[in-house]
């Protein structure tokens, strides 16, 4: 993430003119590695986030809230102690650098006015949170570190704080930073590297997004060697301008804090100036709103691929379960498919028995089943009596026939199981939102593949909204209808589509049912309508841009629920095919 010295820079700027002077109320650490302090200044509460989470180490205000644990970790009653009720008085950074402290004024046990520090280490996963008394010793860290994990400092409590490492970098706001960076290009000792690999080694708080967008802005390639740059004049000349642009934007405090989209839609990154970046951004007022907004939506995403990855488990697991049974009954019919042959031979058994007085290994026999007699030799247990032999030979028959009729009627249902799991498949690995991911649950629970508990069990299970589903229009004006999931599926094409209405679907696999509201239109419909529902229908259900794709359409009223069947699962009749190739 994007949080360089210089969203370091840009959070002070901006909590220095909210929350300074503000008194803390109360503190709370919701997770191991994140604490939260609720600010009180003038008539306004404010909640200050403090993050050392490897991938999301961050510190800001924010709006979002957390479930605290029902007993405080040692940290948070050391900053308990130490910080409520105490007046912030000061928030600096340490040069360009992701470390900012914010100093309390606050009194101890014995009602002494005294000075306390928190220093957030914003360092990717070396992040940390450390608390100081006024002698700058540490009190208590969220994460303590020995020398078995760094030999340069300690982390401990009693021991004296001794900050990160500096950077010789040089800083923004200094006047002749940009000169300097950019007569670095033509330096022998940087000429090889590449143009924004040195531009963030040269100036402090820099990161590699920031980095990039000031390359584009002078036309130079990011990973162009700095010597083959600094052959250019022209370029260097823009290289100059752009670099002047940023560091004066940085030294007066002018941020454009926004979420970077990638291809205008998925938030990328976030950046304190956004403005300067070629992708398209969504623009805020603060960088701690835009912090909100970009963590929230990445914490959503992550819940979101947790849960469907737990229910993908379980799916796999299904078809899995249901692939193994279907080996096994095919195994069965192979192995059960000679039973016909025990028949003939127990009747031509039974129409020779009479030349059997026991004890015989076997007894050959004419067969006249296939017209002509033909000599057979029939395998006898000389250990039992011919009667017995003969019910052996029909027992072991009716035994494999058993087996074989009930391992094809088995065949057809673990059939239509897997094919049913695979549709509930699709729709999770293509599904975008928590709703649908319950929707999928519910359907996954109510089939019993996940256990339903206790709590659940005296509850009724949620209704279907009506607006879970898509919905889009033809360019000649047809409303469609789109199932995101086998629920929706069956809501849509059950219970909300009249019988004029057009139904789509793929021949022969998962995806979407696709509804084309004809009833709208007096049930009529048009071949551009047709084609552009068919399109959607086949780039809803995994065809790739530039597959051909087979989609059957029919009236609403020619498709069937099962009866019996899984959620989204029919039949229909009088259908057509179209093939549309998917753009």
């Amino acid at each position: 993430m994007a949080f360089d010295g210089i969203a370091a820079r840009c959070i002070v700027w901006e909590l220095s003119g909210i929350i300074t002077g503000g008194k803390v109320l109360k503190v709370f650490q919701p997770e191991e590695d994140e604490i939260s302090l609720q600010i009180r200044k003038n008539t306004a509460n404010y909640r200050l986030l403090i993050s050392a989470n490897p991938q999301n180490a961050r510190i800001g205000i924010t709006g979002l809230s957390k479930e605290n644990p029902m007993t405080a970790p040692n940290f948070c009653m050391a900053l308990r102690k130490h910080l409520q009720g105490g007046i912030i008085s000061d928030i600096s950074q340490k040069d360009c650098d992701r470390i900012i402290t914010i100093s309390f004024d606050t009194y101890n046990d014995m009602g002494d006015r005294v000075n306390r520090k928190l220093v957030a280490e914003i360092m990717g996963r070396y992040s940390n949170i450390v608390l100081l008394n006024g002698d700058d010793i540490i009190i208590d860290s969220i994460r303590h570190v020995d020398s078995r994990v760094s030999s340069y400092r300690e982390v401990l409590p009693a021991r004296p704080y001794l900050p990160p490492p500096p950077q010789d970098k040089l800083l923004p706001w200094e006047p002749d930073t940009a000169s300097r960076a950019v007569e670095a290009f033509a330096d022998s000792d940087h000429r090889d590297k590449a143009c924004g690999k040195l531009l963030m080694d040269m100036i402090s708080g820099f990161s590699k997004p920031l980095c990039v967008s000031i390359c584009e802005m002078a036309g130079l390639a990011c990973d162009m060697k700095a010597g083959e740059a600094a052959k250019d004049p022209e370029a260097m000349a823009r290289l100059r301008e752009a670099l002047s642009e940023v560091l004066l934007r940085i030294a007066e405090n002018r941020y454009s804090p926004g979420i970077i989209l990638q291809g205008g839609v998925t938030p990328r990154d976030f950046h304190p100036l956004a403005e300067f970046s070629a992708e398209s951004s969504k623009r805020y007022r603060t960088l701690s709103s835009c912090m909100d907004d970009f963590f929230r939506e990445r914490d959503l995403e992550e819940h979101r691929k947790s849960v469907s990855g737990g229910l993908l488990k379980v799916i796999n697991g299904a078809i899995d379960k249901n692939t193994k049974k279907l080996a096994a009954l095919r195994a069965d019919i192979e192995d059960a498919g000679d039973f016909e042959k025990l028949k003939v031979s127990g009747d031509i058994l039974a129409a020779n028995l009479y030349r059997l007085s026991g004890g015989e290994e076997e007894i050959v026999c004419d067969d006249y089943s296939t017209g002509e007699p033909v000599k057979v030799t029939i395998p006898l247990n000389p250990h039992q009596s011919p009667g017995r032999n003969l019910q052996n030979y029909y027992k072991s028959y009716k035994k494999k026939r058993s087996k074989a009729e009930n391992a094809l009627v088995h065949i057809g249902e673990t059939e239509e199981e897997l094919a049913y799991l695979a549709t509930i498949r699709f729709s999770l690995e293509t599904c975008v939102s928590m709703d649908d991911i319950a929707q999928i649950r519910t359907e996954l629970r109510e089939g019993g593949y996940v256990k339903k508990t206790p709590e659940k069990l005296k509850k009724r299970p949620p209704a279907v909204k009506s607006e879970g589903f898509d919905t889009a229009e033809t360019s000649d004006g047809f409303a469609l209808w789109i199932g995101k999931n086998n629920i929706q599926n069956e809501l849509i094409t059950t219970r909300r589509a009249k019988f004029d209405d057009v139904w789509f679907h793929v021949k022969h696999g998962p995806g979407a049912h696709v509804i084309l509201r004809a009833s709208e239109q007096g049930g009529r419909i048009t071949g551009k309508a047709v084609c552009e529902a068919a399109l959607v229908c086949a780039a809803r259900s995994g065809a790739g841009s530039g597959d051909s794709c087979e989609v059957d359409y029919t009236r609403v009223k020619h498709v069937k629920k099962q009866g019996g069947g899984k959620p989204g699962m029919v039949t229909y009749t009088n259908y057509k095919t179209i093939v549309v190739k998917v753009t």
